[in-house]
Order: structure tokens, then C-alpha cells, then sequence
């Protein structure tokens, strides 16, 4: 479960961080 938050988070900041 743990780590499948965290790839979550992963992709949500990294998608955050294409659009700035």
C-alpha cells in the first residue's frame, strides 16, 4: 500500500512540475 502511495505522489509532483 505504501508504495503504491508514493508512486501516486511521484506522478502528481511530476505532473505538476511539467506544467510549471
Amino acid at each position: 500500500m505504501s508504495v503504491v502511495r508514493s508512486q501516486h505522489f511521484r506522478i502528481s509532483y511530476n505532473y505538476c512540475f511539467s506544467l510549471g
